[in-house]
């Protein structure tokens, strides 16, 4: 017998009763703990378990069940600017039933500043009803700092102008403020003609045209300096 016996076999009913009742409880706590510590173990695995080294590794994940698995497949795309299968597989998840993927998505095609990217990225945005997911997209065809993206988000721009619904003009504001924003990044003298426009333009509220002049002040061009006649 040993000796945690001998000592309860010493005890009355009463207090076996009680140790009986206090080694229910810990062993009842033991359980709960080890249960929270296998979850705590699980969620940080699959938050590592993507650390491979080619993109084809990540291939599988694409169209998994598990959304955080795509989601983090998305994230990790972004880590493979001279791979043109990443802009492939990023593209495909822009059509992603989760919200979050999509961000992802996004963003990763932004990091990688393929210009590639650019006609997934205009079919995307076009289509895109979440306001978040199209502003991520515009921002990333910023990123791609190619003029090849002016005139689509100019026909954008213009037309987000033209909403009247008033519930759906917030929305078209933060696209707004996007475009502008892209224009800035691609920084050329069409791009910033395009932003002084706006600056002047009559009709726009204040806070755009201030945020376009911030845009231009950040990234434009530098006016060439002209030579003085002496």
């Amino acid at each position: 017998m040993s000796e945690l016996s001998d000592y309860t076999a010493s005890l009355t009913p009463e207090q076996q009763a009680h140790v009986a009742q206090l080694r229910s409880k810990f062993f009842r706590w033991v359980s709960i703990i080890s249960v929270i510590g296998t979850i705590l173990l699980l969620i940080i695995l699959r938050f590592t378990v993507y650390n491979y080294k080619n993109v084809e590794d990540y291939e599988q994940y694409v169209t998994h069940k598990d959304s955080f698995m795509r989601f983090n497949a998305a994230k990790a795309l972004g880590q493979f600017p001279n791979n043109p299968k990443a802009i492939v597989l990023l593209s495909q998840m822009l059509n992603d039933s989760s919200v979050q993927v999509k961000w992802h998505a996004g963003l990763s095609l932004a990091k990688l500043k393929n210009p590639k990217s650019i006609q997934p990225l205009l079919r995307f945005i076009e289509k895109e009803k979440d306001i978040s997911s199209k502003s991520i997209g515009i921002y990333a065809l910023g990123q791609t700092k190619s003029e090849a993206i002016l005139e689509p988000l100019k026909k954008e721009f213009e037309k987000s102008l033209l909403i009247k619904d008033v519930k759906k003009i917030k929305d078209e504001r933060i696209n707004q403020f996007s475009i502008i924003q892209s224009f800035a990044y691609v920084n050329t003298k069409k791009s910033n003609d395009f932003l002084e426009e706006v600056k002047n333009r009559n009709g726009l509220d204040k806070e755009l045209k201030d945020f376009t002049s911030k845009m231009l002040e950040i990234h434009g061009i530098e006016p060439e300096k002209k030579e003085i006649n002496k």
